[in-house]
């Protein structure tokens, strides 16, 4: 079962799609628990791609003259809000006045003004040719290591939606699974 589409730029989307994950949330509390601790692991794996992120990719963003972040990728689906909700973090305030091609609402002078584990998976996963030429041509087992950890981040993160489908049809008042 595939979730709702949240439509870019429709704060009432978001905002229903928010609301209808939290209820969810508390349909189930043992499956709720389990979601939570499943998103601690998530966020372990977070924290063991962050130096990677600063090391090798924030290097050649900083450099980039035309940044691949624009709003469109900044924008959370239905999936990246049930993380959000795991996590505990909430996805902040969304200019949805911005064109989706804009540059990212959220890209300071500095890189993303976000924290990775708030930022759209998106963001998370992708990279330009450039960086990932330049990352493994400067280490190859770092970035053979990387590659690992984001297989993992990617398998925690299809193990919690997994998870949370079965609340969703909770929420739904489906028993179908």
């Amino acid at each position: 079962m595939d979730f709702p589409e949240i439509i870019f730029g429709n704060v009432d989307s978001l905002e229903w799609a928010r609301v209808k994950i939290r209820h969810a949330m508390t349909l189930d509390t043992k499956l709720a628990r389990q979601i939570h601790h499943m998103s601690k692991c998530l966020k372990g794996t977070y924290t063991a791609l962050e130096p990677y992120f600063r090391r090798y990719i924030e290097k050649v963003c900083k450099e980039c003259e035309n940044p691949c972040c624009v709003n469109r990728h900044g924008f959370p689906d239905f999936e990246d809000l049930i993380i959000f909700c795991a996590l505990g973090e909430c996805f902040g305030p969304f200019d949805c006045t911005q064109e989706d091609t804009e540059p990212c609402q959220f890209l300071g002078e500095k890189g993303c003004t976000l924290q990775r584990c708030e930022r759209s998976y998106r963001c998370t996963w992708y990279f330009c040719d450039k960086v990932f030429d330049r990352f493994e041509a400067e280490d190859q087992k770092a970035f053979a290591r990387f590659e690992r950890l984001m297989d993992q981040l990617c398998q925690q993160r299809i193990d919690i939606i997994k998870s949370f489908k079965r609340l969703w049809h909770l929420e739904l008042g489906t028993t179908r699974l």
